[in-house]
């Protein structure tokens, strides 16, 4: 198993640990806050237990953040995609002309914490 295999599994796994973390808190809150609050909006009103409207704001919230990460997400893929298609050394090729190499000043001296 390659290193980035593992380390995949290992973040795959630890993300499954943040959710039943975050699971046992959640039902820790239900617990905790069996209250029924009241909400009026103009004419309606409307009763549920205090942890049912705080799980409809993270839920919000959750596929509000989604909603707006997600054009980047996608413009990654594809730029990704196309990185991928390129012939092999296509985008460095055309970057190599673009910047000379940094050569050291002898005049200045070493660097302070620099090896050597």
């Amino acid at each position: 198993m390659s290193l980035e295999d593992r380390l995949k599994k290992w973040i795959r796994g630890f993300m499954w640990f943040l959710a039943l973390a975050l699971l046992v808190v959640l039902i820790a809150f239900a617990l905790e806050n069996p209250a029924v609050v009241k909400l009026k909006l103009f004419v309606w009103s409307y009763s549920t237990p205090l942890f049912m409207l705080a799980l409809l704001g993270f839920l919000m919230g959750f596929f509000v953040a989604s909603a707006l990460l997600l054009p980047g997400r996608i413009r990654l893929a594809w730029r990704l995609r196309s990185l991928m298609r390129e012939p092999k050394g296509g985008t460095l090729t055309r970057l190599k002309g673009h910047f000379k190499p940094i050569e050291p000043n002898p005049e200045q001296g070493p660097r302070p914490g620099a090896p050597g």
